[in-house]
């Protein structure tokens, strides 16, 4: 029985295993376009990062949810320019806000 929040049927890019689904008939697309989604994982360094992230790597999401970064891709160099840990969250534009979704600095 479902509870109705989008938590119960967590999408395939949060899961640890991307290779086991809950979700029905979404394994078979996934196993189809397996080629040409490694490559574009390999050229995901190159693009700008789009949401709101701090040095270590970890997304803000909305005031109630921040994504973690694995341990093994912490502190990545493509986050330096970003704020520390605990005092906000930048976006590639230069715009900062705090830990509670508050704009902090705005660039443009």
């Amino acid at each position: 029985m479902s509870s109705g929040y989008a938590t119960d049927v967590q999408p395939v890019m949060l899961r640890r295993n991307s290779t086991q689904t809950t979700v029905p008939g979404l394994h078979h697309h996934h196993s189809s376009s397996s080629s040409s989604s490694r490559h574009a994982t390999s050229s995901r360094s190159d693009m700008p990062l789009k949401g709101w992230f701090n040095r270590r790597g970890d997304q803000f999401i909305d005031k109630n949810t921040v994504i973690c970064q694995p341990m093994d891709r912490q502190f990545s160099s493509r986050f330096k320019g970003y704020p520390e840990v605990g005092q906000g969250y930048g976006d590639s534009n230069g715009n900062i806000i705090d830990v509670q979704g508050r704009l902090i600095k705005r660039i443009g």
